[in-house]
């Protein structure tokens, strides 16, 4: 890549960034209409989170860019970071991951990998992303039934979005990113346990974690080309 490649390809990552921190901030704003629930605890970010959250989501954006191929991914991809950052502090303050924000991240999940599947001309894509959704969705079912206190069902129908990922980037990115949400979980639970010297039933956010291993697998996975 030449002088001129370099700068556009950095250029082009910039104004990326910027798009994202824009999308960070309007989604503490979505975050912070958010309808009231569970014994009246809503999703209402704290103001001091905002700029970390537009920080957070332009950093993200600006990795997809310069890291991700082929470009036809770039929407998916984005969309994921945007519901990485939004989604995991979402659950991380207030232990929900509403409807109202996993539906619509979900839709449009779906539309971005179907566009993708199409542009890179294999739309037997679709087959496999719907597939690891399944998959992945039946496995956090499961388990929530087993373990209730463990899981939500925020977390079962995340884990169906996240699948879709894994399963449209092929078979062994899905088995890391059905890995991936458990090993960090895992670890953070453990940390948590050191911490706090708490009860291996006390409640933690396990979304953070679905979302990081997801994300970290579809860049490793895209790096230089899917």
């Amino acid at each position: 890549m030449g002088n001129l490649g370099i700068f556009l390809v950095t250029a082009l990552a910039g104004l990326t960034a910027l798009a994202g921190a824009l999308v960070g901030h309007w989604g503490w704003r979505l975050a912070a209409r958010g309808a009231r629930g569970n014994g009246g605890k809503g999703t209402a970010l704290p103001g001091r989170w905002r700029p970390w959250l537009a920080l957070a989501t332009g950093v993200v954006w600006a990795a997809v860019v310069l890291l991700t191929r082929p470009a036809w991914f770039w929407p998916a991809a984005l969309w994921l970071g945007a519901g990485v950052v939004l989604l995991g502090a979402v659950d991380l303050r207030s232990r929900l991951l509403p409807n109202r924000l996993v539906g619509p991240f979900a839709i449009v999940a779906a539309a971005t990998l179907g566009v993708a599947a199409l542009g890179v001309g294999e739309p037997i894509r679709l087959l496999g992303a719907g597939a690891g959704g399944v998959a992945l969705f039946a496995i956090y079912l499961v388990l929530a039934l087993i373990s209730p206190g463990s899981l939500g069902m925020g977390d079962v129908k995340l884990a169906a979005v996240l699948g879709a990922y894994g399963g449209w980037l092929g078979w062994i990115a899905w088995w890391w990113t059905a890995l991936g949400g458990f090993l960090l979980g895992g670890m953070t639970a453990l940390v948590l346990v050191v911490i706090r010297r708490s009860g291996r039933r006390d409640r933690f956010a396990f979304g953070p974690a679905m979302l990081l291993g997801a994300l970290a697998v579809v860049l490793a996975a895209t790096w230089g080309g899917a």
